[in-house]
C-alpha cells in the first residue's frame, strides 16, 4: 500500500521542509536516494497504475455490446489518459502544468 508521507517522517520535519508542493492534494512525498524529502506528483508515483487501467478500460470498451457500456467505459478512461499525457508533457519541458 502506499503512504502519504514517509513512515519516519515528524511533524517538525514537514513543518520546517520548505516546499509549496508539501500540502498539495496531488502529491505524495517521498525520500530521495540521500533520504531528502521530495514531493512526487500522482502521476510519476502512480504512473504504472493508471496505464493499467487506461488499458483494461480499454479493452473492456471494446468488449461492450451496450453503446452506453461502452461510452462510459471510454469516458473513464480519459483521466487516466490524461495523467500519462500530461506527465510526458512534463518530461519534455521545464514548466509544470497548471490544472
Amino acid at each position: 500500500m502506499q503512504n502519504f508521507y514517509p513512515e519516519d517522517i515528524g511533524e517538525e520535519e514537514f513543518e520546517s521542509w520548505d516546499n509549496p508542493d508539501k500540502t498539495s492534494l496531488y502529491t505524495i512525498i517521498k525520500r530521495n536516494a540521500k533520504g531528502e524529502l521530495t514531493a512526487v506528483p500522482y502521476s510519476d508515483a502512480f504512473k504504472e497504475q493508471h496505464s493499467k487501467a487506461a488499458d483494461l478500460l480499454r479493452k473492456a470498451a471494446e468488449l461492450a455490446e451496450d453503446a452506453g457500456l461502452k461510452k462510459y467505459l471510454e469516458m473513464r478512461r480519459m483521466p487516466c489518459l490524461a495523467t500519462i499525457i500530461s506527465q510526458a508533457i512534463r518530461m519534455d519541458g521545464d514548466e509544470e502544468i497548471e490544472y
